[in-house]
């Protein structure tokens, strides 16, 4: 949510739905390709990262210094405007 949001209420809603079992629950049956976050929920985010085939970063930690410069950028064109 955001810091003074004009609709904070309904915002805060969306929300608590969203991270609900029954929220994410609606989302999987909807056809939408999305990952569980709650470790209640079968083929969660925990489950799938335990079979090690999706790192979380995808790069050498080299690769990733050396590019800081070029992706912050990026990110404060792409992402902040």
């Amino acid at each position: 949510m955001l810091a003074d949001a004009p609709h904070a209420r309904g915002a805060r809603e969306y929300v608590d739905f969203a991270l609900s079992a029954e929220g994410q629950r609606s989302g999987a049956d909807s056809g939408i390709h999305q990952i569980a976050t709650r470790s209640d929920l079968p083929g969660n985010l925990a489950e799938i990262l335990a079979y090690g085939r999706y790192p979380v970063i995808g790069s050498p930690l080299a690769e990733r210094v050396e590019r800081r410069d070029e992706l912050l950028g990026w990110f404060t064109a792409e992402v902040e405007r």
